[in-house]
């Protein structure tokens, strides 16, 4: 009977591990049933690179006061600042920790929504009273383009073509199914040239999104001549 008493425990401690790590990969990196978090920070004091741990893969912004002068930078303090009066930010393998900046504005709160699985969206963020507004949302557009653009020589960056993009719209950008190396974007072509510190770098399968106003705000440079990326926007 201890025999089986001993067996009957190892099989529910198994299923109990099983199911853990069903809930890891469905919910993402921090088990649990949240599939979001909002982050409130009063600003009346100014901070650089304030260090928030917590897992995610993607975030929205807005404040009662205004989002200039607001930056983030996921996963590494090292990473050029995402402005988020500009941008939302997005992740295709997530981040685990953010480093925010923002200016002093006495009174006024900052409001982040993190994203903590892969598919969790805010389908509409508003614009506030006093016209601080947020970094995502906005109503459906009636058309959409896509496109794609290769390098002409590998090492040099070349810009994105113009495209505008209406206010509360992201860009989405992936690499190419037929590319075989890295794919490198920069908010500068000396940035998309440069050490990853100052670029992003998009392996096969993986994407990224960004709330600007134009596509040529981007800049791509890849590790094989001839390659480059598919992009969509709502216009």
């Amino acid at each position: 009977m201890a025999d089986i008493a001993e067996m009957i425990d190892a099989i529910k401690e198994m299923s109990n591990l099983e199911l853990s790590e069903i809930e890891r990969m469905f919910w993402g990196p921090s088990p649990g049933n949240r599939d979001y978090d909002l982050l409130t920070f009063s600003m009346s004091a100014a901070q650089t690179d304030k260090e928030q741990i917590i897992d995610g893969y993607f975030l929205y912004a807005w404040t009662d006061g205004t989002l200039d002068g607001i930056s983030v930078k996921p996963n590494s303090k090292a990473h050029p600042s995402i402005p988020l009066e500009e941008f939302g930010y997005e992740s295709a393998v997530g981040f685990d920790r953010l480093w925010l900046t923002w200016g002093a504005q006495t009174g006024k709160t900052l409001y982040i929504f993190v994203g903590r699985r892969k598919g969790t969206h805010l389908t509409q963020v508003g614009k506030n009273a006093r016209g601080g507004g947020g970094s995502g949302g906005a109503d459906n557009r009636a058309a959409w383009t896509h496109d794609q653009v290769t390098v002409t020589v590998a090492g040099t960056a070349e810009q994105m073509p113009a495209v505008v993009i209406p206010n509360g719209f992201k860009v989405v950008i992936r690499p190419l199914n037929t590319n075989t190396g890295l794919i490198y974007l920069g908010n500068s072509k000396l940035n998309a040239e440069a050490a990853a510190a100052a670029r992003i770098e998009l392996d096969f399968g993986e994407s990224a999104s960004f709330y600007i106003t134009n596509l040529n705000l981007l800049w791509i440079d890849a590790e094989v001549t001839g390659e480059g990326v598919w992009y969509a926007v709502e216009t």
